[in-house]
């Protein structure tokens, strides 16, 4: 979903966004049914439970500087491939409340994203994944984070 602007190859060698520690176990994506039963089918001890009307894998407490992954990841990348959860194939950029709005934001630590332009990453929104993001995000509203300071607002939702 985020090609033309960033590098497949580059986010496969990153996987910033596939695990997770005590500190951002608020990032861990959403799965629909579809997903989650794949992602059980080649892991068969991945846990879930229900949040709202998606699903989340189970998180075990992390001790200081832990980190788990999430269920899907493998060796070569996400085993759901270009069948990524939404979250997923729109990270770095998350839909974050913000006094009640809806904002499009972008995570300040994704070194990939920070190699392009602003202009460059507005204009790639306005083509099309912003509308994307905020209706999926009025389908599935479970996947709106409350605002994170880590996070720099780009777009709210009109």
């Amino acid at each position: 979903m985020l090609k033309g602007l960033l590098e497949k190859e580059k986010c496969a060698e990153c996987r910033l966004c596939c695990s997770f520690d005590e500190y951002d176990v608020w990032e861990v994506p959403v799965f629909t049914d579809l997903e989650m039963e794949k992602i059980k089918v080649f892991n068969s001890n991945a846990e879930f439970f229900k949040w709202g009307n998606i699903f989340r894998f189970k998180i075990t407490p992390l001790s200081h500087g832990e980190l788990m992954s999430c269920p899907a990841l493998t060796e070569n990348g996400c085993a759901l491939g270009e069948n990524k959860p939404f979250e997923c194939a729109v990270w770095p950029f998350r839909v974050m409340e913000i006094g009640g709005d809806k904002f499009i934001c972008v995570a300040s630590f994704c070194e990939a994203v920070f190699t392009k332009s602003l202009s460059d990453i507005i204009s790639f929104l306005k083509d099309g994944l912003a509308d994307k993001m905020f209706n999926y995000a009025n389908f599935y509203p479970d996947i709106i984070k409350p605002f994170n300071e880590d996070y720099i607002p780009l777009m709210i939702n009109n």
